[in-house]
Protein backbone atom coordinates (compact mmCIF):
# COMPACT_ATOMS: atom_id res chain seq x y z
CA UNK A 1 0.00 0.00 0.00
CA UNK A 2 2.77 2.22 1.33
CA UNK A 3 4.71 1.88 -2.03
CA UNK A 4 1.65 2.35 -4.34
CA UNK A 5 1.11 5.87 -2.54
CA UNK A 6 4.78 6.51 -3.22
CA UNK A 7 4.62 6.03 -6.46
CA UNK A 8 1.43 7.83 -7.18
CA UNK A 9 2.72 10.88 -4.98
CA UNK A 10 6.10 11.15 -7.07
CA UNK A 11 4.02 10.85 -9.98
CA UNK A 12 2.09 12.87 -9.40
CA UNK A 13 4.93 15.65 -8.04
CA UNK A 14 6.65 15.09 -11.10
CA UNK A 15 4.12 15.35 -13.52
CA UNK A 16 2.78 19.39 -12.21
CA UNK A 17 6.18 20.61 -11.53
CA UNK A 18 7.03 21.08 -15.43
CA UNK A 19 8.77 24.84 -14.66
CA UNK A 20 9.59 26.41 -18.02
CA UNK A 21 7.34 24.18 -19.54
CA UNK A 22 4.16 25.13 -19.50
CA UNK A 23 2.46 28.86 -18.16
CA UNK A 24 -1.05 29.09 -17.21
CA UNK A 25 -4.44 28.91 -19.74
CA UNK A 26 -6.27 31.92 -19.04
CA UNK A 27 -9.08 33.50 -20.23
CA UNK A 28 -8.94 36.51 -18.29
CA UNK A 29 -6.26 37.93 -19.96
CA UNK A 30 -5.94 39.09 -23.68
CA UNK A 31 -5.66 36.29 -26.36
CA UNK A 32 -2.80 37.83 -28.19
CA UNK A 33 -0.74 38.27 -24.57
CA UNK A 34 -0.90 34.16 -24.19
CA UNK A 35 1.61 31.84 -25.14
CA UNK A 36 0.41 29.87 -28.50
CA UNK A 37 -0.47 26.21 -27.25
CA UNK A 38 1.84 24.50 -30.14
CA UNK A 39 1.70 20.51 -27.99
CA UNK A 40 0.56 18.59 -25.43
CA UNK A 41 1.42 15.60 -23.24
CA UNK A 42 1.10 12.44 -24.88
CA UNK A 43 1.23 8.96 -22.71
CA UNK A 44 2.69 5.64 -23.63
CA UNK A 45 2.56 2.41 -21.29
CA UNK A 46 5.45 0.07 -22.49
CA UNK A 47 4.82 -3.35 -21.96
CA UNK A 48 7.71 -4.68 -19.35
CA UNK A 49 9.12 -7.88 -19.29
CA UNK A 50 9.13 -8.83 -15.53
CA UNK A 51 6.02 -10.41 -14.79
CA UNK A 52 5.13 -8.11 -11.60
CA UNK A 53 5.63 -5.01 -13.54
CA UNK A 54 2.98 -6.34 -16.26
CA UNK A 55 0.77 -6.43 -13.83
CA UNK A 56 1.26 -2.89 -12.45
CA UNK A 57 1.26 -1.48 -16.05
CA UNK A 58 -2.06 -3.58 -16.38
CA UNK A 59 -3.57 -1.26 -13.33
CA UNK A 60 -2.33 1.75 -14.28
CA UNK A 61 -4.41 1.17 -17.71
CA UNK A 62 -7.06 0.22 -16.20
CA UNK A 63 -7.69 2.54 -13.57
CA UNK A 64 -6.72 5.55 -16.05
CA UNK A 65 -5.23 7.81 -13.56
CA UNK A 66 -2.52 9.35 -14.96
CA UNK A 67 -4.70 9.67 -18.73
CA UNK A 68 -7.17 11.45 -16.50
CA UNK A 69 -3.86 13.77 -14.57
CA UNK A 70 -2.46 14.18 -18.57
CA UNK A 71 -5.76 15.00 -20.43
CA UNK A 72 -6.78 17.90 -17.34
CA UNK A 73 -2.79 18.91 -17.65
CA UNK A 74 -3.80 19.71 -21.48
CA UNK A 75 -6.61 21.44 -20.55
CA UNK A 76 -4.66 23.51 -17.96
CA UNK A 77 -1.51 24.65 -19.19
CA UNK A 78 0.21 25.70 -22.73
CA UNK A 79 3.21 23.58 -23.91
CA UNK A 80 5.94 24.75 -26.43
CA UNK A 81 5.94 21.53 -28.24
CA UNK A 82 4.53 17.72 -27.24
CA UNK A 83 6.08 16.49 -24.60
CA UNK A 84 5.86 12.40 -24.44
CA UNK A 85 5.34 10.97 -20.86
CA UNK A 86 6.83 7.11 -21.00
CA UNK A 87 6.26 4.45 -18.56
CA UNK A 88 8.69 1.89 -18.77
CA UNK A 89 10.71 -0.29 -17.19
CA UNK A 90 14.07 0.72 -16.27
CA UNK A 91 15.60 -1.80 -13.57
CA UNK A 92 15.63 1.03 -10.87
CA UNK A 93 13.43 2.99 -8.98
CA UNK A 94 13.64 6.31 -10.95
CA UNK A 95 11.53 8.94 -13.13
CA UNK A 96 13.47 11.80 -14.96
CA UNK A 97 13.36 13.96 -17.81
CA UNK A 98 15.18 13.61 -21.17
CA UNK A 99 15.74 17.05 -22.89
CA UNK A 100 17.22 15.28 -25.81
CA UNK A 101 13.78 13.27 -26.65
CA UNK A 102 11.33 15.46 -24.40
CA UNK A 103 9.99 12.95 -22.92
CA UNK A 104 9.28 12.15 -19.25
CA UNK A 105 10.25 8.46 -18.26
CA UNK A 106 8.02 7.14 -15.32
CA UNK A 107 9.69 3.88 -14.04
CA UNK A 108 7.13 0.99 -13.32
CA UNK A 109 10.19 0.24 -10.94
CA UNK A 110 8.51 3.08 -8.66
CA UNK A 111 5.85 1.13 -7.66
Amino acid sequence: MYSSFKFYCTALVFLTALPGCATLKSTSYPQSSLQQDRGDLILHYETPTDKNLQEVRSILAETAFFDDLVAELNSTYVFPQDIEIVFDQCGAENAYYDPDTVEIIMCYDLS
